[in-house]
């Protein structure tokens, strides 16, 4: 796959915007807890790794007016992408244009792979 030229702002529109988490020297990108298609079954068994989740306390909890809407709207990017080759192409390109030249990246802080 060729990745395509895609300027940041444009990226922003097609994938979301990525987060800058306190705790790791690199951005990342947060999908919702509530989608996390194994992590909410396992949530449901107490003593699980998934009950005690850390990205339904602390600041995600504190800032979730303005955390949720951002991870739905990351959510609901990749499911576009999913739609076509197309969609996941430009997706992908969008990605490595936010991703830049850093040396790590968090993929994802929270949520799942969907």
């Amino acid at each position: 796959m060729k990745i395509i030229h895609i300027k940041k702002a444009d990226a922003r529109a097609v994938c979301g915007t990525l987060t800058q988490t306190s705790k790791m020297p690199c951005k990342s990108s947060s999908l919702p807890t509530e989608a996390c298609i194994t992590g909410f079954r396992m949530a449901q068994i107490p003593g699980s790794i998934c009950a005690m989740c850390y990205a339904d306390k602390g600041f995600y909890a504190m800032y979730q007016n303005t955390i949720k809407p951002a991870q739905h709207a990351r959510l609901d990017a990749v499911w576009q992408a999913m739609q076509s080759p197309d969609a996941a192409h430009v997706w992908v390109s969008a990605m490595v244009s936010l991703i830049g030249d850093d040396k790590y990246f968090r993929h994802h802080d929270s949520g799942d792979l969907q």
